[in-house]
Order: C-alpha cells, then structure tokens, then sequence
C-alpha cells in the first residue's frame, strides 16, 4: 500500500488552499475576487 508521493499531497494543498480562501473571505470581502483568481490560475 504505498502511495506515490504526489498524489494525495496534491489533495491536501487544495484542501488548505480552500480552506485559506474561505479564511480570506470572512476576514476581508475586497480580497475575494483577487483570492478566486488566483485559485483558478493555480488549479
């Protein structure tokens, strides 16, 4: 059972990236269509 290393690392960052996004949002409304931007150039 062993995984490659790529794969389920790959999951987890998206996983913190939008768990950080939704941070963002609730903080500060002016970052969030710069924050989705940027989401969408990173996947």
């Amino acid at each position: 059972m062993v995984k490659r290393q790529g794969e389920g690392h790959q999951r987890e960052n998206m996983y913190y990236i939008c768990m950080r996004l939704h941070e963002q949002i609730i903080n500060n409304n002016n970052n969030t269509i710069y924050s989705l931007v940027m989401l969408v150039l990173i996947v």
